[in-house]
């Protein structure tokens, strides 16, 4: 416990204002969302006043592995989705013309 309290006294906790360099306590979840003797995470009061509270304690939960990162969609899927919606807009505007085999 005392190794964690040494790090927070080498990276001191600073929140910081729109347009800042992100401080050096940026998404370390021993720093700014600790586990308690109990194993319950608690994010820390000095980091609400951060402009950046919220994309580091996500960055800091993933590297935790409590959340996981979101899914990037392959190449592959791209151009599948990509051909159906071309696809499905040339349907759709040749069911709004009118027929032209019609007299």
């Amino acid at each position: 416990m005392s190794s964690t309290m040494d790090q927070v006294e080498e990276k001191k906790r600073r929140p910081v204002a729109q347009g800042e360099d992100s401080p050096e306590c940026y998404g370390d979840p021993k720093l700014v969302c600790p586990k308690d003797e109990r194993g319950i995470i608690m994010p820390q009061t000095e980091c609400l006043s951060c402009c950046l509270v919220t994309k580091c304690l996500r960055h800091a939960l993933r590297r935790e592995g409590v959340i996981r990162s979101p899914l990037e969609e392959s190449p592959v899927v791209s151009k599948v989705s990509g051909f159906l919606k071309r696809w499905s807009d040339r349907k759709l505007a040749g069911a709004s013309s009118p027929d032209k085999g019609a007299s």
